[in-house]
């Protein structure tokens, strides 16, 4: 089965993110925050690239300022 994985950098904390407080009230909890971020975006994102290579998983790289007000995302990435 096929699983979902939100990465996400922000500079501040998660909890203070669009993104996180969308996906907390969707239940979506596979996502992963790189919290207080000053590193550029690939040099943030392209370990997960390389952790999760090959395997049977969708990421969803998201910018923090995003709001997601969709209760269908989940079937939607897996479509």
């Amino acid at each position: 089965m096929t699983n979902i994985l939100v990465v996400c950098c922000t500079r501040q904390k998660k909890e203070t993110s669009r993104l996180h407080r969308s996906l907390t009230q969707l239940g979506f909890s596979e996502s992963c925050f790189v919290e207080n971020n000053r590193a550029g975006l690939p040099a943030s994102y392209n370990p997960f690239l390389e952790q999760y290579a090959g395997q049977d998983l969708i990421l969803a790289f998201l910018h923090d300022d995003v709001e997601i007000n969709d209760l269908l995302l989940r079937e939607k990435l897996l479509n």
